[in-house]
């Protein structure tokens, strides 16, 4: 569920991220994907630490649905 858990998030992101890069500069919502995935990476060290396998996970869908709109962007 772990392992998984960035691709829920993602597949949910693809199509409506398709139609927000037809409306808004591509090169903005690349950098917010990989902004916002970055800092979200930044909590994967202490979710880890806590032991808390719903942090984990809940972190991970939260990537998965903001990096859903780097590809749709490229």
């Amino acid at each position: 569920v772990m392992e998984s858990s960035f691709f829920y998030g993602y597949l949910v992101t693809q199509v409506p991220a398709g139609f927000l890069a037809a409306k808004f500069p591509a090169n903005k919502m690349f950098g917010f994907a990989i902004g916002g995935t970055a800092m979200l990476n930044i909590l994967l060290p202490w979710a880890f630490r806590s032991h808390s396998d719903t942090a984990v996970v809940a972190i991970q869908v939260m990537q998965g649905l903001i990096q859903g709109f780097g590809y749709p962007s490229m």
